[in-house]
């Protein structure tokens, strides 16, 4: 009980950030309900995450799916893979990041395609905790939407989107034996307009005329 009421103040809390500053800095500001994972969080509180996120009008963020143990000990405890696991809980009825998906079956990517869910590859912390790889074009080749992550300071070492991107490219290369596969142009989009629309800007991620201006720039010398 002392762990329920735990999980319970922390997703108040949550909601109170939410409703403080969601939209805040004229718009500027995004908010998501962050749930751990299908294993860390119990199934009831799972479906009161989605049923609170739908009533704020905000979207949610969760690992999905990081290691092959955690595909199978969802199917040995619930009979479901974790996509269809949280599928079931409405997790995936909301906006959604997902970061990881990798260990994920054509079943899976079929409920993706309906959903409104975004996949984060995070390629740097997959190879430095032996995670394996989110299957990137396929997933692009179904209408999901993928960006780049890091994933936080513990599974990466240096938080950097522009090595995240070139690591992209490179994994999906090594992985699929396949030197035209993901390639750079596609891996930008990904870092940039894709990650931009995961996260609810969807004005923003590209120049163009009446879009918001969001720029970052290099001095390649």
């Amino acid at each position: 009980m002392g762990a329920e009421r735990e999980i319970g103040k922390g997703l108040e809390e949550s909601i109170d950030f939410v409703q403080r500053w969601q939209g805040a800095a004229d718009g500027r500001i995004r908010t998501v309900l962050g749930p751990h994972s299908p294993y860390a969080c119990p199934p009831a509180f799972l479906e009161t995450v989605a049923q609170r996120a739908a009533h704020l009008g905000v979207g949610i963020h969760i690992h999905l799916s990081e290691f092959r143990d955690q595909l199978e000990n969802s199917l040995a405890k619930h009979g479901v893979t974790p996509v269809q696991f949280l599928e079931q809980r409405g997790i995936l009825d909301q906006p959604t990041i997902a970061a990881h998906s990798i260990w994920i079956t054509p079943e899976d990517m079929d409920i993706l395609q309906t959903k409104p869910v975004n996949v984060v590859q995070c390629p740097n912390c997959h190879m430095k905790l032996g995670m394996g790889v989110t299957p990137v074009p396929d997933l692009l080749a179904r209408g999901v939407n993928v960006a780049l992550g890091t994933d936080g300071p513990a599974s990466n070492n240096d938080l950097d989107m522009l090595e995240e991107a070139r690591l992209a490219t490179l994994l999906q290369k090594s992985h699929h034996l396949d030197p035209v596969i993901l390639p750079a142009e596609m891996t930008l989009r990904l870092a940039t307009q894709n990650g931009a629309r995961a996260l609810g800007f969807c004005d923003s991620g590209v120049i163009a005329p009446g879009r918001s201006a969001d720029l970052i720039l290099y001095d390649f010398r």
